[in-house]
Formats: C-alpha cells, sequence, structure tokens
C-alpha cells in the first residue's frame, strides 16, 4: 500500500512535469520561428543583471519605448557580450533589438532578446541566439514525451505485476484443487 503512494506520487511529479515540458516545447516552441520575429529600436531606459546561482538569471532590459521588459533566457547567457554592454552603454542610449513574444500561460508574458546592437557594436547576435533557442525547444520537445513515457509506464507497471500475481495465484489454486 504503502509503495502504490509512492508510485502514485512519481506519477503525478512526472505527469506535471511532462505536460509543463510539453507545453513549453510544443506550444512556446512553436513560437520560435523567423516570421515571429520582432524587432524594436529605442533608447535604453535600465536594466537588470542578475546571477541567481545555480545557473539561473534574471537579465533583463528596459526601454524608454516599451512597457515590457526584454529578457535574455538563461540559455543565452553566455552568448551575451555582458561585460562590454555594461562598459560602453549608458542609459538613454539608443539600441536595436529582435525578440521573440511568448505569451504565459503558467509565467507572463515574455519578450525573449534574440540580439542587442547599438550604433557601433552588438552585444547579442540573432544568428547565434536563434539556433541556441530553436535547439533548446527541440530537446525540451524530445524530453517532455520521454517523461510522459515514464510517467504512463510507472502507472501501468503495478497494476500488470498484480495481474499477474493475482492470476498466478488462481491458476496455482485451480491445480492444488484438482
Amino acid at each position: 500500500m504503502k509503495r502504490d503512494r509512492k508510485y502514485r506520487l512519481l506519477t503525478i511529479i512526472l505527469f506535471m512535469l511532462g505536460i509543463g515540458m510539453f507545453y513549453s516545447g510544443f506550444i512556446d516552441g512553436a513560437r520560435i520561428s523567423r516570421p515571429n520575429i520582432k524587432e524594436i529600436k529605442g533608447t535604453l531606459n535600465t536594466y537588470r543583471f542578475d546571477s541567481l546561482g545555480r545557473q539561473r538569471y534574471d537579465y533583463k532590459i528596459y526601454l524608454n519605448e516599451s512597457s515590457k521588459s526584454f529578457q535574455i533566457t538563461a540559455i543565452l547567457v553566455d552568448y551575451f557580450n555582458k561585460s562590454n554592454f555594461e562598459k560602453s552603454i549608458n542609459r538613454n542610449d539608443t539600441l536595436e533589438m529582435a525578440f521573440i513574444e511568448i505569451p504565459g500561460l503558467i509565467f507572463p508574458d515574455r519578450n525573449i532578446l534574440l540580439s542587442i546592437k547599438d550604433n557601433k557594436r552588438g552585444f547579442l547576435f540573432l544568428e547565434n541566439s536563434f539556433a541556441v533557442t530553436k535547439g533548446e525547444g527541440d530537446f525540451v520537445r524530445f524530453f517532455s514525451v520521454i517523461i510522459l513515457i515514464a510517467g504512463m509506464t510507472i502507472m501501468i507497471l503495478p497494476r500488470i505485476r498484480r495481474k499477474a500475481a493475482a492470476n498466478s495465484k488462481l491458476s496455482s489454486e485451480s491445480r492444488l484443487s484438482r
């Protein structure tokens, strides 16, 4: 009985994780395409680059021309020239950025930055960012299917074992009664 609870809890966790990743990979991932890339040119209001530890980052750029923030995702942090950006960009400097809007189901809407440049320099490049972001979506899709299959297997396997044990017990009792 205690074992069944563990299986049930593990199944629920795997299904929740799998469904979340499935949504992220198939629904959000479908939005990561060339026609969905938008561009904005504006002046820098402020920025915030927070490292939250364990490869978690909260990098956001705010423009005077938009009420929304523009986010550099954790997978793109290594491609972003943060130190050069901080040294050379000041408030009200003009930036050109390319981004993709990802509507939020669980989390708020996000504007994922794919490129950032000023008049002279680039700090995040579209071709690299697009390829990395697209590849991450493909990985999430594949992994979500694996997790959902694992959850279904864990849910079904104990039932099959119980049924096999019951059939085995019935057949041994029928042999004894003969």
